[in-house]
């Protein structure tokens, strides 16, 4: 009679497993697939290791779904732990988030075609606790920040209190927003920050807008929101409501204008005196005020000016949020999984035919949108070969690693009978 082997691996408790290299390897190939699904993953998995970072416990795998401020980010986060689920008792959910935004900025940085700066994924580090099995929020009273901050120092502060940031590595992390885009049925506002092909590229470009052209403040359709646009609907009147275009290009909101730009508001978010984000030109036009330039600037502009600057720090910035209050971080190692992890049994059945994951490759999405000036010569290009080459090689890696465990399991266990 024929006895066959079927490996089991002993599902334990999330937080006292760290993930391995050999796990993160794996992960890899099905948290890319995701991104070329569908590109708007980039922004989103980003968005989901900020919101998750926030509060007592940092990036702990949960989310508090019914926080207004967390609005669609179940749309990210199902697509997460629907991977998490397949390969739980490995890693944590916290870590999987964390590590499914690094691949995220780092296909964002291969999307810029401009410039030859990558996001560096070495320094990814593991040992996150998860605040629960089922990865919903048990901290109800976790404050994001609000896009209504009218002043830098408010921006700073909080992010001081939340992450111990100071000024520059505030003003660097915000660069994130150069991905993604606003949704009125999220949030209130609407529109991309940066123009064409922009949310799916990591670079300086958000703080070319920021510095660059002129900026008008703008009234939503919806209630009590306000946002900076580049081009005023022409109309006879001065006020927020003449330049209600609702197809523009790209948006900053107050807390992006904050930076670098001072300026009063309510409540609300509206302008009490009404200025214009005058930019370099620094010269108002058509009879209006310019907005103070603040200390911000001075970054912002240095950031606008040296991508490779604002990348440096905003790779040091991001870490730092994704690891903050974590206590027990270490890089992965290669070790093989102790016998306590796996087991093996006899059985009479044929082998267990291999399921593959239900995540499979799916064929990149153009671009969206007119291309502009942002999008001009970029794409897929560099880099690309090179990740799924690499790609490729840690997946064999991985399997060959799973086949010599197999083998020992077995050798094992003949040895025993």
């Amino acid at each position: 009679m024929w006895f066959y082997f079927v490996l089991l691996v002993t599902i334990h408790s999330t937080n006292g497993q760290k993930a391995t290299q050999q796990t993160l390897d794996s992960l890899r190939g099905p948290i890319e697939a995701l991104l070329n699904a569908d590109n708007q993953n980039i922004a989103g998995f980003v968005r989901v290791a900020f919101h998750d970072s926030v509060g007592a416990g940092g990036l702990d795998g949960c989310i508090d779904y019914s926080d207004p401020d967390n609005a669609g980010i179940k749309a990210y986060t199902d697509q997460l732990n629907t991977l998490y689920e397949s390969v739980k008792g490995t890693i944590t959910r916290a870590d999987l988030y964390a590590y499914a935004s690094i691949i995220a900025l780092e296909r964002g940085a291969e999307n810029d075609n401009v410039n030859n700066d990558e996001f560096d994924i070495s320094r990814f580090q593991v040992g996150r606790v998860d605040c629960s099995e089922d990865g919903n929020e048990n901290d109800v009273h976790e404050e994001l920040p609000t896009a209504n901050f009218g002043n830098l120092n408010d921006v700073v502060a909080y992010f001081r209190d939340m992450y111990d940031f100071d000024q520059r590595e505030t003003i660097a992390l915000m660069g994130a927003h150069t991905l993604g885009r606003a949704r009125t049925e999220n949030s209130g506002y609407e529109g991309p920050w940066i123009n064409g092909n922009g949310p799916n590229i990591l670079d300086n470009e958000y703080y070319r807008e920021l510095v660059g052209p002129p900026w008008f403040h703008k009234s939503l359709p919806t209630p009590n929101r306000f946002q900076w646009q580049k081009n005023p609907t022409p109309a006879t009147g001065n006020g927020p409501e003449t330049r209600n275009d609702a197809n523009q290009r790209n948006i900053l909101l107050n807390c992006d204008s904050a930076l670098a730009f001072d300026f009063n508001i309510d409540n609300n978010g509206d302008l009490i005196t009404q200025c214009v984000m005058c930019g370099r030109r620094n010269a108002a036009r058509r009879g209006e005020t310019c907005c103070a330039r603040n200390a911000g600037y001075a970054i912002s502009d240095i950031y606008a000016r040296n991508n490779a600057a604002w990348l440096t720090d905003f790779t040091n910035v991001f870490y730092k949020m994704i690891n903050t209050k974590a206590t027990d971080l270490s890089d992965p190692t290669d070790e093989p999984p102790t016998e306590a992890q796996t087991t093996t049994t006899t059985t009479t059945q044929p082998p267990a035919t291999t399921t593959q994951s239900p995540i499979t490759e799916a064929p990149i999405r153009p671009p969206s949108g007119r291309g502009g000036g942002r999008a001009r010569g970029r794409g897929r290009g560099r880099g690309r070969k090179r990740s799924h080459s690499n790609s490729l090689m840690r997946s064999i890696n991985s399997v060959q690693h799973l086949l010599d465990e197999i083998k020992r399991s077995i050798k094992k266990r003949t040895i025993k009978n």
